[in-house]
């Protein structure tokens, strides 16, 4: 499975067109605009520092996890969801992806890991305001994995292909390499879905030749996303500004609507600034790699608008 896995990352980890993309200059509206290496920097591991001490409130309920009292991690469990509800801690999302989660998956609370990831999502669906801060595809990490986790092997995957959708393109390999290992835990021919999941990515990664339909990966759209809180989420979503563009796109994306992602990120780059530029690049080119389940094609459209 090692070596598999090794294949399959160096064909997706950004070798193609997306890298060289993400340094070229995209024209757009008469305007040229750089788009700089800011793609590269979406899936950084450097944990943000915070100034100063904790907040009361954090340090109790990082105190509470990891005591590893059951109790004491419900209680916490719950503070974190109110504040997240709350919306007024602005940092809550950051505690939650780089200090509770992280806590909670150490001590095995993988229920709470993947409840709380999936309201995180559901509650801010287009945190870009910084593209390096872009955090949701870091949350549905964790929900797939603690799904995993728990031995809940169809719900997980269901949730690994929202992940491969909705990740930043530079980190395909980080996502095609767990849906991998959640193809492989499914009861009935795992491994040989497995198997042919890499074969169909490889097969898919370099774009496709003048005049040649893309590559699509079968085994992601026999896949079925249980997809009705993301949909209804993105419908209640109002404004075609780029906050509101990128959430509902970002919903779809989760929903396995690529279709319905790309026309929202399509607006989004119609009204983008150089600054948001490689940010909504990076979501069209993930809109596309949804559509078709392997990287090929999208390497194919940051090649066309870096020409």
């Amino acid at each position: 499975m090692r070596k598999i896995l090794e294949i399959l990352c160096w064909c997706l980890c950004g070798l193609g067109a997306a890298y060289s993309a993400a340094r070229s200059f995209c024209i757009r509206s008469g305007r040229i605009a750089l788009v700089t290496a800011a793609l590269l920097v979406l899936g950084g591991n450097a944990l943000p520092g915070f100034a100063g001490g904790l907040p009361p409130m954090d340090a109790k309920i990082q105190a509470a996890i990891a005591g590893g009292n059951a109790a004491q991690t419900r209680w916490a469990a719950a503070q974190i969801a109110a504040l997240l509800e709350t919306r007024t801690h602005y940092g809550a999302p950051t505690r939650l992806c780089y200090t509770w989660l992280p806590l909670l998956m150490q001590h095995h609370d993988y229920a709470a890991v993947a409840k709380l990831a999936r309201l995180q999502i559901l509650l801010n669906p287009g945190d870009h305001a910084r593209m390096w801060e872009f955090k949701l595809w870091r949350f549905q990490t964790y929900r797939t994995t603690a799904l995993l986790l728990m031995g809940r092997q169809k719900a997980a995957l269901r949730n690994a292909k929202s992940l491969f959708n909705v990740v930043p393109i530079n980190e395909t390999s980080q996502a095609a390499k767990l849906l991998y290992r959640c193809l492989w835990q499914q009861k009935s021919d795992g491994p040989a879905l497995a198997r042919e999941f890499v074969r169909e990515q490889i097969a898919g990664s370099p774009p496709p030749a003048p005049g040649h339909k893309p590559k699509s990966c079968t085994v992601l759209a026999g896949i079925t996303v249980h997809g009705k809180a993301y949909a209804a989420c993105a419908r209640g979503i109002m404004g075609v500004n780029m906050a509101p563009l990128v959430a509902r796109g970002n919903l779809w994306l989760l929903a396995d609507r690529p279709d319905k992602a790309l026309k929202c990120f399509k607006q989004a780059y119609d009204i983008a600034t150089p600054q948001q530029l490689p940010m909504v690049c990076d979501r069209i080119a993930a809109a596309i790699r949804a559509k078709y389940g392997t990287i090929g094609p999208a390497n194919a459209w940051l090649e066309s608008i870096a020409r």
